[in-house]
């Protein structure tokens, strides 16, 4: 019996789909939002999304990592995608000198949790929040 071999390139294109499309809806809001002289975007430099907008003022920089997950996927601040990407800002950001004018997003299609009490946070003795960490940021709070 001959066995078919799948040859849809799906699981490895969406990830570069949510990307252009989130580049494109980034371009537009910051067209949108300010009075930007230019605006340039690139995908897969610095992250996954670097957004630059310059006016006669000023110039700001945003950098975004963006997670393409099944929607039942649930991300807390102590994932380890959520992990990665705060230890990659934070590089990017030593990098930048700590530029004050470059700001970090992350976007994904997944679903927020509750963090867990690992085995680090006992070891640590983290106090966790009632409320999900993301959910917090997201708050504002």
């Amino acid at each position: 019996m001959d066995k078919i071999i799948s040859r849809e390139a799906h699981e490895k294109t969406k990830g570069f789909r949510l990307q252009k499309l989130r580049a494109a809806s980034l371009i537009l809001s910051a067209i949108e939002e300010n009075d930007f002289i230019n605006v340039y975007t690139a995908i897969e430099c610095i992250e996954d999304i670097n957004l630059e907008s310059f006016s006669k003022d000023e110039c700001k920089q945003y950098v975004e990592e963006d997670k393409n997950y099944d929607q039942d996927t649930k991300f807390s601040f102590n994932s380890t995608a959520v992990l990665n990407t705060m230890v990659s800002f934070l590089d990017a950001w030593i990098e930048k000198r700590f530029d004050t004018n470059i700001t970090f997003g992350f976007y994904t299609t997944a679903n927020v949790a509750k963090e867990a009490r690992t085995e680090t946070v006992r070891e640590c003795k983290i106090a966790l929040p009632s409320r999900p960490i993301l959910e917090l940021l997201l708050d504002g709070v």
